[in-house]
């Protein structure tokens, strides 16, 4: 019963935490956001940060639970890559107050990459959780 409830929160924060970034992406950004100095960078590292996160969490633990720790981080490395992709060539074409960004991908690319050296770090934690459930 605790693994049911737990697996579905993670499964409701990973599904919303994704669609509140689409969204974010998706409408017209505020004026605080549209500097030209690239400070936006850092939103763009910290979102794709925690969606790597969450989503690796919710795969090792629950979903992936039987496959082995480099397999989770594969399929959650091609999740978070193809999600910023897709969320960028989005922006280029549905909106006309947003446009696609190769610096943008570059910091989501680096907020994935950190998020797997924390989850790195983290490892000994996470198969403590993973045994638990």
């Amino acid at each position: 019963m605790r693994q049911s409830l737990v697996s579905k929160l993670l499964l409701a924060a990973s599904v919303l935490y994704s669609l509140a970034l689409l969204i974010s992406c998706l409408i017209p950004a505020p004026a605080i956001i549209l500097t030209k100095d690239n400070s936006d960078k850092v939103l763009h590292g910290s979102a794709y940060f925690f969606f790597t996160l969450l989503w690796f969490s919710y795969f090792y633990l629950f979903y992936l639970k039987n496959k082995s720790t480099g397999f989770v981080v594969g399929v959650t490395l091609i999740l978070a890559l193809l999600y910023g992709i897709i969320i960028e060539v989005m922006q280029g074409t549905l909106t006309s107050y947003r446009s696609a960004d190769v610096y943008d991908m570059f910091a989501n690319i680096i907020g994935v990459s950190i998020a797997f050296l924390f989850i790195g770090l983290l490892k000994p934690r996470f198969e403590q959780l993973k045994s638990k459930f």
